[in-house]
């Protein structure tokens, strides 16, 4: 590694590093931001914990009836459960990137005004769609009871 090389890396962690730092100093407003999210998000219980329900399970629902009766395809693991599984993990990097990225422009008020690392918003985004990813995993696992699927046979059916 030649000398300019070096310095840019040296420069890039020190940035890396103050970059970190700054986020666990201002944890609490991160911790805020995303709680306030999810208040909103799931003020109306029945509605929020439906529509995080609903959504993966609409989609399975469609995936089941093309690729089981339409275009039938070839699992280890029941259809629905191999469906579920790749949504799931779809729709949470889809809504995280998705909230993420208008996370920012929907709250330009406070960007604008008071001085914090930006990136909470976007990180806050991510949690949100996390705790959403959650409470869709409980269909998960309700899956996983139903078509009597251990973990430990899911993982040796996935290999």
């Amino acid at each position: 590694m030649n000398d300019g090389s070096a310095g840019t890396v040296r420069r890039l962690v020190q940035e890396a590093g103050e970059i970190i730092s700054e986020q666990i100093e201002f944890r609490e407003l991160l911790y805020q931001m995303t709680s306030r999210d999810l208040l909103l998000r799931y003020k109306q219980t029945a509605m929020g914990l439906a529509w995080a329900l609903l959504v993966p399970l609409a989609n399975t629902a469609v995936f089941c009836v093309v690729f089981m009766r339409v275009a039938p395809v070839d699992t280890r693991v029941p259809y629905p459960l191999f469906a579920y599984c790749g949504l799931l993990a779809w729709n949470f990097t889809a809504s995280a990137l998705r909230f993420a990225v208008t996370s920012l422009t929907a709250n330009t008020n406070l960007v604008t005004k008071v001085y914090f690392p930006r990136e909470i918003f976007p990180f806050s985004a991510v949690a949100v769609s996390f705790v959403d990813s959650i409470v869709a995993a409980t269909v998960l696992v309700a899956l996983l009871w139903f078509y009597r699927i251990a973990l430990r046979q899911l993982s040796r059916c996935c290999r």
